[in-house]
């Protein structure tokens, strides 16, 4: 499909009132973050690649691509490369939907990127999935991921479909943070705060403890990793899909 057409910014002086501007035109976008200098990465999952988009003139080039992608006429839009994080100047992206399972040849997993054309799967997570399946009703045991964070050096997941949250280290350990009912979790953001939570809500005694509020369109996790320099509280506010639980 090539390159993305980037489109020059129009800028108003006119006026102090900010205004929305086009930079550049995506091929199924998904996912995204800021990266290295500042720039937009996005995910095009139907492409197998990841777009960097420059803030300031809108040129779009390809940063990575040959990542696998999913049949759409099996799993729909959004299979492939769905969402992208760095930690450092290494980028990781999630990818779902290209699973035997569903049809695909590939890894349900996150991706580490190594050169624009070469990547290393660093966790599989539909292996992972398989291996312990979800509490809910499920179509597809290797599940399928929509979102991806950076949390104390590793990652957070979100599974639409399973209704849970996994934690991954860089070196592959999957673990279940927390299992819905199905109300179907796909974005994700985390906040941290600097201030220890109180001990009745964390006991010390546990790894992590979640405690979800669910409103009518998110979704509040209160979470509590492993003791470092002080003891952070942080909130992972989660987007959820409509599913039977809904409320």
């Amino acid at each position: 499909s090539g390159d993305p057409v980037p489109t020059a910014p129009t800028v108003s002086k006119s006026s102090g009132v900010p205004t929305a501007q086009l930079l550049a035109t995506l091929q199924g976008a998904q996912g995204s973050t800021i990266g290295p200098g500042g720039a937009l990465f996005v995910t095009e999952p139907k492409g197998g690649r990841i777009v960097r988009i420059d803030p300031e003139t809108g040129a779009a080039t390809t940063f990575a691509s040959g990542l696998p992608y999913g049949d759409e006429a099996i799993v729909g839009l959004g299979s492939g490369a769905v969402d992208v994080v760095f930690i450092g100047g290494t980028a990781y992206v999630l990818v779902t939907g290209v699973d035997p399972e569903v049809g695909g040849n590939a890894v349900n997993g996150i991706y580490r990127i190594d050169s624009p054309t070469s990547f290393t799967v660093i966790a599989d997570i539909g292996a992972w999935s398989k291996a312990n399946p979800p509490t809910t009703p499920w179509d597809a045991l290797s599940g399928f991921q929509y979102a991806l964070e950076t949390f104390r050096g590793g990652f957070l997941v979100t599974d639409g479909h399973h209704n849970r949250v996994l934690s991954v280290s860089r070196d592959g350990e999957i673990t279940q943070l927390i299992q819905f009912t199905d109300i179907v979790p796909t974005g994700s953001g985390i906040v941290c705060s600097r201030r220890s939570p109180p001990r009745d809500r964390f006991p010390a005694r546990r790894k992590y403890r979640s405690e979800p509020v669910v409103s009518s369109t998110h979704i509040s996790i209160g979470i509590l990793g492993p003791p470092r320099r002080s003891s952070d509280g942080c909130d992972m506010a989660g987007s959820l899909h409509q599913g039977p639980d809904f409320p």
